[in-house]
């Protein structure tokens, strides 16, 4: 969906637009059919499909409401079909985007960094499709809140989301110029080993490069992880994204 929905907000060219409709309606029919929940083929929802934005009817999940927001919205805009339309403006009655500054659903900064990663990159696309002044200023509230939370995570692609769409250039942009710049060209993992002695086990650490065990923006890529098994090499996303990003909103030149 965030693909869909940034491609809705910044492509102009008519063949590609036409393909979003299709696709970002039939996630919004299901959500809409099965009460905000993903269910598999046999009819049963899946381990995380409960989307509802609220836990047991009250407990506040923002992370939730960030995705029902950002299909729902990406529905409406391409599909331009009144039960998307509908289905949108009843999450925003709902108080859906109130309930996105519950990413964390702590105040004592408990969280992962997972739902950090699903709240930017449905809030991205969202914001840059939301012109209701009222329900920007909520969602706007509700990402500060988040950021307070991983603004020191040196983290390119949340710095670039903040400083493009939540509003505060000066503060995200120069905190993920940094961290792109110093993204590092290969990443290592530290492969444990344990080796007996005449004093007794010990456990040797030794550095290899490895590409990380995750693609998204979920961890510090500088990081040591353990117990990686295998060389494997997956798309740098982590990266890219962050970088063509930065350069969309002029926050990276072409020549650096």
């Amino acid at each position: 969906i965030h693909g869909l929905g940034v491609t809705l907000a910044v492509v102009s060219d008519p063949e590609i637009r036409s393909k979003i409709a299709p696709l970002a309606g039939a996630i919004a029919d299901h959500l809409i059919k099965n009460k905000l929940e993903i269910k598999d083929w046999d009819g049963k929802r899946t381990t995380y499909g409960d989307l509802r934005g609220r836990s047991y009817g009250f407990i506040p999940n923002g992370v939730n409401s960030l995705i029902c927001l950002t299909i729902a919205k990406t529905a409406a805009v391409s599909t331009g079909r009144q039960e998307h339309i509908h289905f949108y403006n009843q999450l925003v009655q709902d108080g859906y985007p109130r309930i996105t500054r519950w990413t964390y659903l702590s105040t004592l900064g408990k969280g992962k960094r997972v739902n950090a990663n699903m709240s930017y990159v449905t809030l991205y696309p969202l914001l840059l499709l939301e012109n209701n002044q009222d329900i920007v200023r909520e969602l706007r509230n509700g990402a500060q809140r988040t950021w307070s939370q991983v603004s020191e995570d040196h983290n390119a692609f949340f710095s670039f989301v903040h400083a493009a769409v939540v509003g505060n250039a000066d503060e995200g942009e120069a905190e993920g110029h940094e961290a792109i710049l110093e993204f590092p060209d290969s990443k290592l993992a530290v492969v444990t080993r344990k080796s007996a002695s005449k004093s007794g086990p010990t456990t040797r650490l030794s550095l290899r490069p490895y590409v990380a065990a995750g693609t998204l923006w979920v961890g510090d890529p500088r990081g040591v992880v353990g117990h990686l098994v295998g060389d494997v090499e997956i798309a740098g996303i982590d990266y890219l994204i962050a970088y063509w990003l930065g350069r969309y909103h002029g926050f990276i030149g072409p020549d650096e």
